[in-house]
């Protein structure tokens, strides 16, 4: 018995050491792991090793999970807030795109179903709806309020719709392409009202805060604003 009370206040020895390079090097899980194995094989009964532990979860905050996790079939790809931060929701690789409750992490939706992987999904500036783009070249308008598809509307490109945004009211809808098409659309009719055409892969477009006729688009190597038409129909 004496040999082994011996044998655990080594082990227990050494895991406190391990614990403490880890706590040097700033890795503070792997430092509590073996902390946490020094209190368990502690012999004596007074542990340093627990008031160790003890010390290192008081001293510090520590992230917590404050939902249920929100899972999908495969990889996410995308997730954003609604603009007022109600609601998540998040793009598959499983065809899928689910809203999720942002404090419970509960789905409030079932999953809205596609032919491929969903790339994006993202609100409408209102919060009102939400647009999906899938691999398949077409971007779907989804109600937030009914969690189910707007019908008659879609948006067409012979291409992958790898970026998309909202000008600044929610009036246009610009969706870019991976092959250099960048579309302008009326958000509500989903009616084409402007085309360009970029040298490559649009993989980024972006609305200036207060200009709807600013359009920036990234296009391999080269961000730039391409001309919008400024007449009153594209307005």
């Amino acid at each position: 018995a004496s040999q082994k009370r011996q044998t655990q206040r080594l082990l227990v020895g050494s895991d406190f050491s391990r614990a403490e390079e880890f706590f040097r090097k700033n890795d503070a899980p792997s430092a509590l792991a073996f902390l946490a194995r020094a209190a368990e094989q502690e012999p004596d009964l007074y542990s340093v090793a627990a008031d160790r532990i003890w010390f290192a979860l008081t001293e510090r905050s520590w992230p917590l999970p404050v939902s249920r996790v929100m899972r999908h079939n495969d990889a996410i790809l995308s997730a954003v807030f609604s603009p007022d931060g109600k609601r998540v929701v998040t793009a598959s690789r499983d065809s899928t795109a689910i809203m999720w409750d942002s404090k419970s992490g509960a789905a409030v939706t079932a999953p809205w179903p596609h032919p491929g992987l969903v790339r994006r999904a993202l609100f409408t500036p209102d919060g009102r709806q939400v647009l999906t783009l899938c691999f398949d070249g077409i971007g779907r308008l989804w109600s937030a309020t009914l969690g189910e598809a707007i019908p008659n509307w879609h948006i067409n490109h012979p291409n992958s719709i790898n970026s998309a945004a909202f000008s600044p009211a929610g009036k246009w809808l610009a969706t870019g392409s991976s092959d250099g098409t960048v579309v302008v659309s009326d958000l509500a009719t989903a009616n084409r009202v402007a085309e360009i055409h970029q040298t490559e892969n649009v993989h980024t477009l972006i609305y200036h805060p207060s200009d709807e006729t600013l359009l920036l688009s990234v296009s391999g190597p080269a961000a730039t604003f391409p001309p919008i038409p400024t007449s009153q129909t594209a307005r």
